[in-house]
């Protein structure tokens, strides 16, 4: 799948702007940042650091022998338009098929120790 299909599986939603699409700046279908707060039992939810709080421990504390990852599919309300889940924090998607350069290669989708600005959809690194 080429590094512009995996991104608008992400952020995409054909039903945007009386039908037209448009994209979204989460991979949450918001433009908001999403809870990191697994407990949520409504909206969207993604594993990332919010503020300087850790998602899986809900602390501020950082411990090493912690796992911060969570299983793919555990947020069930941040489902994308396409039914793609988890495509915001936890780990970086890497996205590179071609090998060459440009401005869709490298990382998108945040992680469980970035921040909101991670998540979004035009960062990349």
């Amino acid at each position: 799948m080429s590094p512009l299909k995996i991104h608008k599986a992400a952020y995409y939603d054909p039903t945007l702007n009386d039908g037209i699409g448009g994209y979204f700046l989460f991979a949450t279908r918001q433009n908001t940042a999403p809870t990191n707060n697994p407990a949520a039992t409504s909206g969207a939810i993604a594993n990332y650091l919010q503020g300087p709080i850790y998602s899986v421990t809900q602390s501020e504390v950082f411990s090493p022998t912690q796992n911060y990852l969570t299983d793919v599919g555990v947020f069930a309300t941040s489902v994308s338009a396409y039914g793609n889940l988890d495509q915001n924090g936890n780990v970086y998607q890497w996205k590179d098929l071609t090998g060459e350069r440009g401005l869709y290669r490298g990382l998108r989708g945040g992680f469980w120790a970035g921040g909101a600005v991670t998540l979004q959809s035009t960062t990349f690194t």
